[in-house]
């Protein structure tokens, strides 16, 4: 799985369609009942039914909805909201060349850590995913190392990149 991947099916997908709705009024603002009668073809008074809660998308239109979320906005909330992150195993390179994978297990958000992922989550919502992936990797590589290491150093952080997320991150 790559880092879109990772945002639109595990970090950024909508749960509920409350939550796809709630992510369209986060990103949209006072445009979020256009933004909805535009991608789902319904009238915009429609659309106010939505955001207000007053009404429900019917039941044919309700996946619809949850897979067309606000991917980057959820995705940048749970980051922000994570208090660790169960990566299990990735596919890691340099300089372009597979290194093999690690077992990297739980991460706990922190620290450095935390401050990464709120970056990574800035950089989501710009539409910086090149960026916002190479902090990503590099600030999960250097978590895992720091946990391995006996003298708390980060080594692999910004040397190694993730390469394939395997099934992607679990938050919790």
């Amino acid at each position: 799985m790559n880092f879109r991947d990772v945002i639109r099916e595990k970090l950024g997908a909508a749960g509920t369609v409350s939550e796809a709705i709630g992510s369209f009024r986060a990103a949209h603002g006072r445009r979020a009942s256009r933004e909805l009668a535009d991608k789902f073809g319904v009238s915009m008074r429609t659309a106010q039914k939505w955001l207000k809660g007053d009404q429900a998308p019917a039941s044919t239109r309700s996946e619809q909805v949850r897979r067309g979320a606000e991917h980057g906005r959820l995705a940048a909330d749970s980051l922000r909201n994570a208090q660790a992150l169960t990566i299990g195993d990735i596919e890691v390179e340099y300089d372009g060349k597979p290194q093999g994978k690690r077992k990297v297990g739980t991460v706990h958000v922190d620290g450095n850590l935390r401050t990464a992922l709120d970056e990574v989550a800035d950089l989501i919502e710009m539409g910086s995913l090149d960026e916002a992936e190479q902090l990503y990797s590099d600030a999960i590589l250097g978590a895992y190392s720091g946990q391995r290491a006996k003298d708390d150093r980060r080594i692999l952080g910004g040397t190694l990149k993730i390469r394939d997320h395997g099934s992607g991150p679990d938050i919790i």
